[in-house]
Formats: structure tokens, C-alpha cells, sequence
């Protein structure tokens, strides 16, 4: 192909004629081509060879040795290339520069297999000789403005996320999560050995979590960020995602700004002869220089003792907090008990609760005992009691088999589930100890009615009462496999009239 030339203005006409293959140079500003990737023009060209080029290519003059830049018609020109046409017929406008980009840049953005990066830089190069103005960009490509916020977001890719988008290795949606973010962080994203196989949402959910740092627990003053672009609420159409409260992509900004407030903080206590601790709010990967590793919070002013006095969260989720503390819970005669332990009030509620528990477990032990003392005969009104409270306890899908095995036909609810009290009823109703006998003991092998069950105990019942167990399987496997009858069907009085 021919190599680009420089623009020159001209006045305007247009006309349409045939211009040698020759003659004809691509433009420059055409957004194709940029990002390297092939164009594949095979199917054009088999077009070209059997009808020609049936749309003109646009085109307008350039220099004085009759040559045309071509506006639009990139692949049409490379498929005429190919099927080696001598001339191809154009439509010539003489435009000025800025006009010759607009018809460039919107005509070849129609067409498809355009690269969203191509597309962003396209945009970009409009709004460069517009004076950035993106409304009229809006109307001249017919998309809206939160479209051309996030496709020319995309120019913010590092340079391996960048490769990885053309390459294919990166989606439009990782490579729109990952463009918003500042550089550092988005080249730790792209170097995660995970980070190909992360869907969609789990990045965005990634990077909400760990890489945005939430507004609202900012202890500086949040009035310098009402106009930085870190902000997500600065730019909607960009975080549209974004729900909640605003947050801060800048983690590095965020981290000096809490650092600076924090410093400030503890020279103020200082200036007032306050004695002043960095703390951590738990247990951290990578604890703060000067931070105490041990103290214990104090939370009345008047406790504080000779190794009390104030602590500033350095991070989690109250950094710059102030709050009273012991500096030595070791050593300290008052709050001994240290930081993660309980404090004196706490342990004396906790040691009655403790109290309590023990009253009542050793009451019920006593009561249990007492039972199996007394408890000598056994009535029949004491197994239907047991009978119901062993039934109660069968999981609901063996409650249910049991029932209807025993033929004892659970009741429906009004709001269509199963009402299992007609088996309550049926152990009321029992009057010989043989019947509530023989239920309790269904009771027992009940949960082997699941034949997913090792059905031990139902086997070792079977054995006692001398069921012959496999001659019943036998007799089952027989019935189940039985010929299924066909059954005749009727003539109707209309078939035996026709007949």
C-alpha cells in the first residue's frame, strides 16, 4: 500500500470519477489499521472480482501530482488491491482538514471490525480539533455520551493491558474495569496469574473490594476531593456501576491524605502535652512503623493510668480515630487484662453466666436421674408418649414414608404441605401394649426406609422376627419386572357403524 501523506487544504467541490489504483493513498486518520490488526478483506475480494466495486470510495485530492487521500473506503481499495482492478471508481471532495477527518473518522466507524481502541483514538483525534467538544462528537458519530466516556477511558490502558486487549486475551468488559483504574494499579491487576479466567463480575467485585477505597470512612477533609477525577461520583457516566457512596481510585492519594490528617492529629495532642500512640484497628499483613503491637482501650478519661493516654488509628476502617488507651496492659496493675481480653466487668457477667449453666445443667442431671430411678414399670399411656416424641424426631421425608407405610394418610394443609398430626392421633388411640409395641419399633427402623440407607437395623429386626429378606427382594424384582398388560381397545358405536 501506498504510504500516508501530510493533508492539505483545499477549496470545495465534488464530482465523481474513475482514479487509478495508482494514484490512490491512504489516510492517515483513518481508524483502522492503527492497532496492528489484520483487516480480512478475502470475502470482499472474491466480490470485487465477480461484480467490481458497486460503492465509490470517497476521496479528495492531495499535492499537485494528481494522487487522492482516501476518506472512506479503506477495504474496498485493499480488496481491489487484491483482485488487481487498474482503476476504481470514487467520489472526490475537496474539504478542509477538519472536515476530511469528520468524514474519516464517522464514515469507517459505521463499519464493523473497528477495535474499540481504534474507535477510542478516533474519538479522541475528533475532539482534538473540536476543542474537545464532546456533545457535538455525540451527535457527529450518533452515540451517547456515557459510550464516549467509557470507549475514550480505554487510552488509559498500561501498555501490557493495552497488548492483551488486541491480542484477545482481555475482554471490553475487564479492559473498561481495568482503564479506570490509576497505573500502578492496573498493571498489579494484568500481572495476576488468575486474572484471564476472572469473569467480568468477579473483577469488578475485585476491585471494589480491593483496590477502591470508600469515601465515607475518609478522616481528612473529603472537600479536596469534590473535584478530583479519582472521585467515582465526579464521573457518572464513567462509574455508572458504581453503587452506594463514593469512592476513591487513587489508593495511593487516599493513603497520603489519611497520613498527612493523621500526622496533624497527633501534632495538635502533642501541642496539649497528650501523650500519643499509632495503633492498628486488628491484625494487619504489614504493620505501620511506631505502632504499638499491645494496648488495651480505656473508656472512661478518669481510668486512664501512668501508661494511658491517646491512640490514632493508622488504618482499617476508622484511620485517624482518637480513642483513651493503656500503652502497657502487661505490666499495668489496673488494666492488666490486656487488649484482646475481656475487661473486669465483662468477666463478672461472663462468671455468672458461666453460674447459671452450670445450675441448670446440674439440675437437669439430677432431674434425668430421678426419672430412671422412679421409672420402674412401664405403661402404656408412657410408650405412646415415647412413641410420639421418637416420631417427632424422624426427619420430615421419613415421617411422611412412615405414615403412609403404617396407613395412617398424612392430612394437607391449607397452604398446601403435609399436616402429620393424624399419626398423633392414631398413638392416642392405640389400646394393647402389642400395637404401641410394634409402632415403636417401625419407629426404630424407620430411617432405613430410605433405600439410599445401610439398612442395619431393619436387617437385624428382619432376622429376629425370621423375614426371609431376600426371598421378599426376589418376589419384588419378579413383580417389577413383569410384561406391562395391553389392554384392547374399545370400538366406539362410530367405528362399528362404519365397519
Amino acid at each position: 500500500m501506498k504510504e500516508v501523506v501530510e493533508d492539505k487544504k483545499v477549496v470545495s467541490r465534488q464530482e465523481y470519477i474513475k482514479v487509478s489504483i495508482d494514484k490512490l493513498v491512504l489516510s492517515r486518520r483513518n481508524p483502522r489499521g492503527k492497532s496492528g490488526i489484520p483487516v480480512n478483506v478475502d470475502d470482499l475480494t472474491a466480490s470485487v472480482k465477480e461484480h467490481g466495486i458497486l460503492t465509490p470510495l470517497i476521496v479528495r485530492p492531495v499535492g499537485n501530482d494528481g494522487r487522492y487521500e482516501i476518506l472512506a473506503g479503506s477495504r474496498r481499495f485493499a480488496a481491489s488491491q487484491a483482485a488487481g482492478l487498474k482503476e476504481v471508481p470514487c467520489r472526490v471532495f475537496e474539504v478542509e482538514n477538519d472536515e476530511a477527518l469528520e468524514i474519516v473518522v464517522v464514515e469507517n466507524l459505521q463499519r464493523e471490525g473497528i477495535h474499540p481502541l481504534e474507535e477510542a483514538e478516533a474519538f479522541k483525534e475528533i475532539l482534538d480539533v473540536s476543542n474537545g467538544d464532546v456533545n457535538g462528537l455525540c451527535n457527529k458519530v450518533g452515540k451517547k455520551l456515557p459510550f464516549i466516556t467509557k470507549r475514550l477511558s480505554l487510552l488509559k490502558l498500561c501498555e501490557k493491558g493495552r497488548k492483551m486487549f488486541l491480542a484477545g486475551k482481555m475482554s471490553e468488559g475487564q479492559a473498561m474495569l481495568v482503564s479506570r483504574l490509576q497505573q500502578k494499579d492496573q498493571k498489579a491487576l494484568v500481572d495476576r496469574q488468575d486474572f484471564e479466567r476472572m469473569s467480568v463480575r468477579a473483577l469488578q467485585s475485585f476491585i471494589v473490594s480491593e483496590v477502591m477505597m470508600e469515601l465515607s470512612t475518609a478522616c481528612f477533609d473529603r472537600s479536596k476531593c469534590e473535584t478530583c477525577p479519582s472521585r467515582t461520583g465526579s464521573s457518572k457516566d464513567l462509574f455508572d456501576d458504581i453503587k452506594g457512596g463514593d469512592r476513591c481510585v487513587d489508593q495511593a492519594c487516599f493513603s497520603k491524605m489519611t497520613d498527612e490528617h493523621i500526622e496533624k492529629t497527633s501534632a495538635a495532642l502533642c501541642a496539649k502535652g497528650e501523650k500519643v500512640f499509632k495503633i492498628h484497628s486488628g491484625y494487619v499483613h504489614t504493620p505501620v512503623k511506631g505502632a504499638l503491637k499491645k494496648w488495651a482501650p480505656v473508656e472512661n478519661v478518669k481510668e486512664l493510668c501512668e501508661h494511658g493516654g491517646k491512640g490514632i488509628y493508622v488504618d482499617g476502617s476508622n484511620p485517624g480515630k482518637v480513642i483513651n488507651l493503656c500503652s502497657s496492659p502487661d505490666t499495668c496493675k489496673v488494666h492488666s487484662h490486656g487488649r484482646y481480653q475481656t475487661s473486669p466487668q465483662e468477666k463478672e457477667k461472663r462468671k455468672k453466666e458461666r453460674l447459671g449453666f452450670r445450675i441448670e445443667d446440674e439440675t437437669r442431671k439430677r432431674v434425668f436421674h430421678e426419672i430412671l430411678v422412679k421409672q420402674k414399670d412401664v405403661s402404656v399411656d408412657d410408650l405412646k408418649n415415647v412413641a410420639s416424641t421418637l416420631f417427632d424426631r424422624l426427619w420430615h421425608n421419613a415421617a411422611v414414608k412412615f405414615a403412609k407405610v403404617c396407613g395412617i394418610a398424612p392430612a394437607k394443609t391449607k397452604w398446601g404441605g403435609i399436616d402429620l398430626n393424624p399419626v398423633h392421633k392414631h398413638v392416642k388411640e392405640m389400646k394393647s401394649l402389642g400395637d404401641v409395641s410394634s409402632f415403636l419399633i417401625g419407629l426404630v427402623c424407620a430411617a432405613d426406609l430410605d433405600p439410599r440407607s445401610d439398612g442395619k437395623v431393619m436387617a437385624r429386626h428382619a432376622t429376629r422376627l425370621s423375614i426371609p429378606w431376600s426371598q421378599i427382594e426376589k418376589q419384588v424384582k419378579a413383580d417389577l419386572q413383569k410384561p406391562k398388560k395391553t389392554v384392547a381397545k374399545k370400538t366406539s358405536k362410530k367405528e362399528k357403524a362404519k365397519a
